[in-house]
């Protein structure tokens, strides 16, 4: 039989615990005649995210924000509020209402979505700053510094709530990411050897090489360093860093 928790996307099943945490919450003031009610609208604003109506889904979560009679309920709805202004693309007021939400509610289950939130917001961030550096070919100083944040929310989401239901993929956002930083470090380093910058495309190079555990990313790291060395007339160097790559191909035999 088919799990389908598998074959969700983690969209999808970001709303549905969104939806059963406040519905959890509802459920335990069921004395209160407006429970159901607000129920209701919270199931409407979730269909509206899916729907993608976002600005109805905003709207729908305020009001229900203000009806919450526990604080249960209004942990889950800031929450809700965090998601819809990061599919709107409001980064800024997104990632606000999450470092509210984990200062106020330390410790609570709800600070590992509030993490992963984060690491999604800066994760786009990142990639729409990666673009512009991209579409401009001239790195030069600029930095996706978002995709590094991206990747510390994910790591400490993976530390601190190692069994929460987002953890699995934050695991691999977190590699993603290390996947896209170093191919913007080796891209940079490229474009300084252009330049004849040959000891900030080694600086770059050697920094990948290091830092990056990925031997296919290090072999290219490796790789340029030497192109960077010949065009720079060390050919001594350039044939110690040609063993080095011997070397790793021989412990990885996999690399290509």
């Amino acid at each position: 039989m088919l799990n389908t928790a598998w074959v969700m996307s983690p969209i999808t099943k970001i709303i549905i615990l969104l939806l059963f945490l406040f519905l959890s919450a509802c459920a335990t003031t069921s004395s209160e005649p407006d429970s159901d009610k607000q129920a209701e609208l919270y199931r409407q604003a979730m269909e509206s995210v899916k729907s993608g109506y976002y600005d109805d889904a905003l709207t729908q979560l305020q009001v229900l924000n203000k009806q919450a009679k526990t604080e249960k309920s209004r942990e889950q709805i800031e929450l809700s509020i965090a998601y819809v202004l990061y599919k709107k693309g409001e980064y800024e007021p997104a990632l606000k209402q999450c470092a509210d939400y984990v200062r106020d509610n330390s410790g609570h289950p709800g600070v590992a979505y509030a993490y992963y939130l984060q690491g999604l917001i800066k994760s786009s961030q990142g990639e729409q700053h990666l673009a512009r550096i991209m579409e401009n070919m001239s790195p030069g100083d600029d930095y996706p510094e978002e995709l590094r944040q991206a990747h510390a929310y994910f790591s400490e989401l993976v530390s601190l709530f190692p069994e929460s239901a987002y953890t699995k993929d934050a695991i691999q956002q977190a590699s993603r990411l290390r996947q896209q930083l170093a191919a913007f470090e080796l891209y940079a380093a490229r474009y300084d050897l252009v330049q004849g910058n040959y000891p900030e495309a080694l600086r770059r190079a050697r920094y990948v090489d290091n830092y990056f555990t990925d031997p296919a990313i290090r072999k290219k790291a490796k790789q340029l360093m030497v192109e960077t060395y010949k065009q720079a007339g060390n050919e001594e160097q350039a044939r110690i860093i040609e063993r080095q790559i011997e070397e790793l191909s021989i412990s990885n035999p996999s690399v290509p």
